[in-house]
């Protein structure tokens, strides 16, 4: 007897709009979302203007930040001046 093949109703096609709800989702998850974790799942192209678009309209609707893609991510600062914060003495 021959396997059955798996049905195309069986495989969930990922959409724009699924992909969408799962940024909201880790939105509110974590008071703020990365524009970098944004533009992984939906590229910032001209055919996802209105999808970004609405996106960025939810997210301000729900007070929720969007960290900028040119903010440093606060790991790459580094505690090499907290020694030197002590000022310098100068005699005259």
């Amino acid at each position: 007897m021959p396997k059955k093949s798996a049905k195309k109703d069986d495989i969930k096609e990922i959409t724009i709009d699924d992909l969408k709800e799962k940024l909201v989702a880790q939105a509110k998850k974590d008071g703020k979302l990365d524009q970098r974790d944004i533009f992984a799942l939906i590229p910032d192209v001209p055919e996802n203007t209105e999808v970004l678009d609405s996106l960025y309209t939810e997210l301000a609707d729900q007070n929720i930040n969007i960290v900028s893609a040119t903010d440093p991510k606060t790991e790459e600062f580094s505690d090499e001046w907290v020694d030197e914060e002590e000022e310098e003495e100068i005699v005259l």
